[in-house]
């Protein structure tokens, strides 16, 4: 059953992290559909429970809103927080995003490091976060299933 769930993450994941890096956009119609499917999988499965599972994951997801606000995220990296909160549960609405943001921060040291030994702008550089938030849910989802 938990199956299902994470291959349904594993779609709007890769989906987000293809068309994030491709166009620097996560589609609505995707993360829409993706939590729509979430939690409809959680009814199916788990009846109101799971349904009210999802909704927190979804409701949690909503935190990301605050770094759209203040630290410049991306709205679609949020509405992805909140798929994914829909789909897996609340931890992984929070955990997920913050492991990748961490990881696309021990990522970017070494591009950093070179562009500033090149007298090169770093700053200026729009950062696809998608792939970084797929990786740290993946990593995420590993660690749960050990």
């Amino acid at each position: 059953m938990r199956m299902l769930a994470e291959a349904l993450s594993a779609a709007v994941l890769t989906h987000a992290a293809y068309t994030d890096i491709r166009w620097h956009v996560i589609r609505n119609w995707a993360v829409g559909a993706a939590a729509a499917a979430g939690l409809a999988l959680d009814g199916v499965l788990h009846g109101f429970p799971g349904l009210l599972t999802g909704l927190e994951g979804l409701v949690a997801g909503a935190a990301w809103w605050a770094a759209v606000t203040f630290a410049g995220l991306g709205a679609g990296d949020a509405k992805l927080a909140m798929a994914i909160g829909a789909i897996l549960g609340p931890a992984a609405a929070l955990a997920g995003p913050a492991i990748g943001h961490m990881l696309c921060a021990l990522g970017l040291v070494p591009w950093i490091v070179w562009r500033r030994m090149r007298r090169l702008p770093w700053r200026e550089a729009a950062v696809p976060m998608a792939p970084w938030i797929a990786a740290g849910t993946v990593l995420l989802t590993l660690v749960r299933l050990a």
